[in-house]
């Protein structure tokens, strides 16, 4: 009975941890999807505008039920975009507003989905 009462702490916070760590894997598997979408759609500029690729993002993200996320570009304006210069789009968003059950391993942290592409403007020089 000793020894049970031992390992069911242990236990139960292996449990925990492990739902911490899959549900952050899940999430960061979402966000890299959604900035990936949003890449593409992106790094042609003439096709969409920023605006576009939010509601690009906005549907990957709805899909797994996930909001209160940032969208960040690089090059912040989609005339800055170059022939195969690098374009990117970055998604985060705080491990605290998805967390299944009260965190003690990520709380506080921000889990971010980041995707590069090279800029295809249709311009050959």
């Amino acid at each position: 009975m000793v020894e049970a009462a031992v390992m069911f702490p242990l236990l139960v916070l292996l449990i925990l941890g492990g739902i911490d760590v899959g549900r952050a894997i899940m999430v960061q598997h979402t966000l890299v999807s959604a900035a990936r979408s949003g890449c593409r759609c992106y790094s042609v500029p003439d096709e969409l505008t920023q605006n576009d690729v939010t509601s690009v993002i906005e549907l990957v993200m709805k899909d797994d039920q996930l909001d209160g996320y940032t969208v960040a570009f690089d090059p912040p304006s989609s005339a800055a975009i170059k022939l195969k210069e690098p374009v990117t789009v970055s998604v985060s968003l705080s491990y605290d507003n998805v967390a299944w059950t009260p965190s003690w391993f990520l709380s506080g942290r921000t889990l971010t989905g980041s995707c590069t592409m090279p800029g295809d403007t249709s311009q050959v020089n």
